[in-house]
């Protein structure tokens, strides 16, 4: 048997994907992933790394989604906070403007919280049973909801801290996958020459 990809070449394997055979020029250009996929040929390679490229690219688009949203509501939380102290707000408008400033410098660490909150709840059911409420007015499931609302609010607190560090991670992150992802388009190139 020959080389699918080099017709003049005699085959030394055989693609675990397609089935193809392969020389052992095709071989050698894909070794990097004999372990984990056993012997591919080119063709298999580079679309295993244009998925992967593309998976980094995703993962960049919600990178960069989250840097926008944190960053703005981040800034908009910050100005109430500072804007009911400047203005001296009392009572109830200092609190509320805090409280509300608080949650939106937080809200990606606080809808963690109340997944974390959720994710308590489930296992407390799983584990002990569903609850139920009685009242007048009938019989209500727990639904775990002051659990949540805990949880985000108190994750939510330390967004405050958390939030800027969080955005920066993020940006990192972008910037290494964004890099990887031209990485492989530069290895698919390289490869597809073969």
């Amino acid at each position: 048997m020959n080389c699918a990809r080099h017709p003049n070449r005699a085959a030394v394997g055989q693609c675990s994907q397609c089935g193809a055979y392969v020389c052992d020029e095709c071989a050698e250009a894909t070794k990097s992933v004999r372990d984990e996929a056993g012997t591919v040929c080119v063709n298999c390679y580079c679309r295993g790394l244009e998925a992967g490229a593309e998976e980094l690219r995703a993962n960049c688009r919600k990178r960069l989604r989250k840097i926008i949203i944190s960053t703005i509501l981040y800034a908009i939380g910050i100005m109430l906070i500072v804007s009911v102290i400047v203005t001296k707000a009392e009572g109830g408008q200092l609190v509320a403007g805090i409280v509300v400033g608080a949650i939106l410098c937080g809200i990606y660490l606080g809808i963690a919280g109340w997944r974390a909150g959720k994710q308590a709840h489930e296992e407390h059911e799983r584990k002990h049973g569903v609850s139920y409420t009685i009242t007048d007015s009938g019989v209500y499931r727990e639904t775990g909801f002051w659990g949540k609302l805990f949880g985000f609010l108190l994750y939510a607190a330390f967004g405050i801290l958390i939030t800027p560090i969080s955005i920066i991670v993020n940006i990192v992150g972008m910037k290494k996958d964004k890099m990887n992802a031209e990485l492989i388009e530069q290895e698919v190139q390289s490869v597809s020459k073969i």
